[in-house]
């Protein structure tokens, strides 16, 4: 089942598999990476030209 994040003026459909690889490696970083790595995505998410790059990470840093 796609997960559905909403950016700015759309919303952006991850696959599961996605979200799971970008949870398995963020598993490995430090606390203050992970933060910074979720406020980063949300910035460019409210951007003008999102990447579903930027909505798994934003959801993978979420789920923690």
């Amino acid at each position: 089942m796609p997960h559905t994040i909403k950016a700015e003026n759309t919303e952006m459909m991850i696959s599961t598999g996605r979200l799971n690889r970008y949870v398995d490696r963020m598993a490995r970083w430090s606390p203050q990476r992970r933060a910074h790595a979720h406020k980063a995505a949300e910035l460019r998410l409210g951007g003008k030209h999102p990447r579903k790059r930027d909505a798994a990470i934003y959801a993978a840093t979420g789920l923690r």
